[in-house]
């Protein structure tokens, strides 16, 4: 059986996407389209570089949308809209700029033919790393793939969700990584702003006051959260986890400073050791179902 046709749907604006160039190239083998929504008013953006630049782009395989941002979900309809004028694939991946996928999820975009009709929504789980490359807060069940259908409708200014075809979901045990919370606090801080523009309720900090953001308070509700991680980093994210740490290493250490400072003691330990237990039970059970274990063959 041949491999399903899979179209990535991705937004990006002005903003510097450091690890876009680590995104693209991870779903070289797994899309074989990407559609892009570049929201930057129209302006020439490195984003728009580094997509032109990419496989994709060297490839023909890349739709672009030149847009101005508004919100998310018109930001993502656009995506859809395109995708039914000039694009067949029967799957969607969501992607974000500020996630890489592993090596595994070449296997699972060459069996979704193998999905039963009934499923219309792969979940996989991603890392969330805070702060430094070594450190995750948690483990989240996380939309990886769903069919495409031109009915579909993201709704929703800002955390919208997807609407027009039935949420029937199969989680499977895949990881990935995401990476948003890896730079440092400022950057944070203006995706909360965004977010809060839009309508979100969480508390936001403004423009004059980014630069006197202390990490320290900023994160202090994560810092005794953070678990040490032991596992390895997708190859294609290799050259900008180097980069980064050789540009931000300052950033770094000051972040490993302070986990190492919030670990609090025994009781600190045993609340950590339960919820890693808890995210691995989480996805690891995903290998109990047949359906799932066969995307990973």
């Amino acid at each position: 059986m041949s491999k399903p046709q899979i179209a990535a749907h991705l937004i990006v604006g002005a903003r510097p996407e450091p690890f876009l160039p680590a995104l693209l190239r991870s779903l070289i083998g797994v899309a074989d389209t990407v559609i892009v929504d570049e929201n930057s008013a129209l302006s020439e953006s490195d984003n728009l570089r580094i997509l032109t630049n990419s496989f994709f782009g060297q490839q023909q395989a890349l739709r672009l949308i030149r847009s101005t941002f508004t919100d998310f979900c018109t930001a993502r309809n656009r995506c859809i809209n395109l995708h039914a004028e000039q694009d067949t694939a029967q799957w969607v991946a969501f992607v974000d700029a500020d996630e890489v996928h592993g090596p595994a999820a070449k296997i699972i975009a060459n069996n979704l033919d193998h999905v039963p009709p009934s499923i219309n929504f792969i979940d996989g789980y991603t890392y969330h790393f805070v702060q430094a490359f070594d450190w995750y807060r948690s483990i989240e069940r996380r939309m990886t793939f769903h069919r495409f259908s031109p009915s579909l409708r993201w709704v929703g200014a800002v955390h919208e969700h997807l609407e027009g075809i039935v949420e029937t979901r199969l989680a499977i045990p895949y990881l990935y990584a995401h990476y948003g919370h890896v730079l440092p606090a400022q950057r944070h801080a203006e995706k909360n702003l965004q977010y809060a523009q839009l309508g979100d309720q969480g508390s936001a900090v403004y423009p004059d006051d980014f630069d006197t953001i202390d990490p320290e308070d900023y994160f202090a509700s994560s810092w005794p959260q953070l678990m040490r991680f032991f596992g390895e980093h997708a190859p294609a994210a290799d050259t900008v986890i180097a980069e980064l740490k050789d540009t931000l290493a300052g950033h770094f250490a000051t972040s490993t400073k302070l986990v190492q400072a919030y670990r609090g003691g025994l009781r600190g330990k045993i609340l950590r050791a339960f919820w890693r237990a808890n995210y691995d039970l989480r996805w690891r059970s995903r290998w109990l179902d047949p359906r799932a274990r066969r995307l990973l063959r």
